[in-house]
């Protein structure tokens, strides 16, 4: 009888031993689990362990796994919500590839205007405005004043320029490029800037460009555009233009115009971007492909580097990517009218737009 007590005793024993035993590896399997738990687990569970080592922990369920996975499916998704800011560790170069394809997004513009023109002594002259633009560069920029009387109507055509100011009986045409490099008067700065993509939508380029540096700035990226030129009979870079890129919208906030000897003609502002999407619906119309997500100003200022002129662009409605009217950059001279060539009316500093 005492031996099959003993027996039992023995059995109990080992019994409780390995019992012990997998207490303990339960127990220790618990603490190397917490330690790869989030940090608000890892309390939890570590307390749990130290408190219980003796004892089974208990199980981590599905549904307490699902919560984790849940939290963390939600942090990833408020993370990759669609954003206007853009994240500080995008590299230079991808900001400026972002800035063409936005650029390059542009095929066609037609647009009404407010334009207000702002002289040195604060005078100001509001008018309506129209145009027209297709990605090769021809535009038509019509400006109306009251009872629709006609006082600025340019058309650039395959580089080839025709202004008229019918009310001052003027009427001038020549080389679009030949105009732009022609001196740094009020007539040079509105050529540079005209074209659809420089006047709207911006990119860090220019076609008689041939190189272009970057350079992080205070929250933007100062682009500077290089073109080539002979001097002494050597060649030699020369800033063109300096575009500010602005980070959290990934768009052009500014251009500056510089001539060849480096001087700043003037200098374009884009303001109060909004994407197409937030547009109101009866005053954009956009063609099929065109993406609702790009980052279009409402208001565009313009101002020559003298300070004599302002030119303030706010945009009334634009239609984008859809085809131009036929008649879009049809223009007829006024008759009895001796046109005037552009490089020598700019080489003269003739004033034509303010006094």
């Amino acid at each position: 009888m005492i031996g099959v007590k003993f027996a039992h005793v023995i059995l109990n024993l080992e019994g409780n031993a390995v019992e012990i035993r997998k207490n303990c590896l339960t127990a220790m399997l618990a603490l190397v689990w917490a330690l790869l738990l989030p940090s608000a687990l890892r309390a939890e569970n570590a307390l749990a362990a130290t408190t219980r080592y003796l004892r089974p922990l208990p199980a981590i369920h599905s549904d307490s796994v699902a919560q984790v996975q849940s939290a963390v499916s939600n942090d990833s998704s408020a993370a990759t919500e669609p954003v206007r800011r853009t994240p500080r560790a995008e590299s230079n170069a991808a900001l400026v590839a972002f800035a063409d394809r936005q650029s390059g997004l542009l095929k066609s513009i037609s647009a009404r205007l407010n334009v207000t023109i702002v002289d040195a002594k604060g005078s100001d002259l509001s008018l309506n405005g129209t145009y027209c633009g297709n990605a090769r560069g021809d535009y038509r920029l019509r400006l109306t004043g009251p009872f629709g009387i006609c006082a600025l109507d340019i058309v650039s055509l395959d580089n080839r320029v025709t202004l008229i100011m019918p009310t001052k009986k003027l009427v001038v045409q020549g080389d679009q490029h030949q105009g732009m490099n022609a001196g740094t008067s009020e007539l040079p700065l509105l050529l540079a800037v005209s074209s659809a993509k420089n006047l709207f939508l911006p990119t860090a380029w220019n076609e008689e460009a041939v190189e272009r540096r970057a350079k992080a700035q205070q929250g933007e990226l100062v682009v500077s555009v290089f073109g080539a030129r002979v001097r002494n009979e050597e060649g030699e870079l020369f800033c063109m233009r300096k575009f500010r890129i602005l980070r959290e919208l990934r768009a052009v906030g500014a251009q500056e115009i510089m001539a060849s000897d480096g001087s700043r003609i003037g200098t374009v502002r884009y303001l109060d971007h909004t994407p197409l999407l937030s547009w109101p619906q009866e005053s954009v119309t956009l063609g099929a492909d065109t993406d609702r997500n790009i980052e279009f100003p409402r208001s565009i200022d313009i101002a020559h580097a003298s300070g004599n002129l302002k030119i303030q662009i706010a945009i009334q409605s634009l239609t984008l990517n859809t085809p131009l009217a036929e008649d879009c950059f049809a223009l007829e001279t006024p008759k009895n009218t001796k046109p005037r060539d552009l490089v020598d009316i700019i080489r003269s500093g003739e004033k034509i737009f303010t006094r």
